[in-house]
């Protein structure tokens, strides 16, 4: 299975792990472009989301994810990962947008690479 990934993070050790398991990556180093890949792209099947990059910019991680659900519900993947530091934000999240997965900032590249792909396989199946 080869997964389209868009990858909106500054943190590069998961999305080259991600590639060399044979998955397309879509980086976007900053929730605007990553926005701007969503609106452009056919569908993505997962986005990996880091919560806060970018805050000062004014588009962090948490606003591209509430656009994403307000704006463009028909582009929703079958996998939204938001990553952050803080256990209670990712409640918040996980109580703000139906279905997504949260994931503390940042595991293990290989096993959170498999997490992503059990997940996948999950929400396909259901679907």
């Amino acid at each position: 299975m080869k997964l389209n990934i868009l990858f909106v993070a500054d943190e590069f050790e998961l999305a080259e792990e991600l590639q060399e398991r044979g998955h397309y990556i879509t980086v976007a180093e900053r929730p605007s472009r990553g926005l701007k890949n969503i609106e452009e792209s056919d569908p993505f099947d997962v986005i990996i989301v880091d919560r806060l990059t970018y805050i000062w910019m004014g588009l962090n991680g948490v606003k591209l994810v509430q656009r994403l659900h307000e704006q463009y519900r028909e582009k929703l993947p079958k996998v939204l990962i938001m990553c952050s530091h803080s256990d209670e934000a990712l409640r918040e999240d996980e109580k703000r947008f139906e279905g997504i997965k949260t994931q503390w900032k940042w595991p293990n590249a290989s096993d959170f690479c498999k997490q992503i792909e059990e997940w996948f396989t999950e929400a396909s199946t259901k679907n």
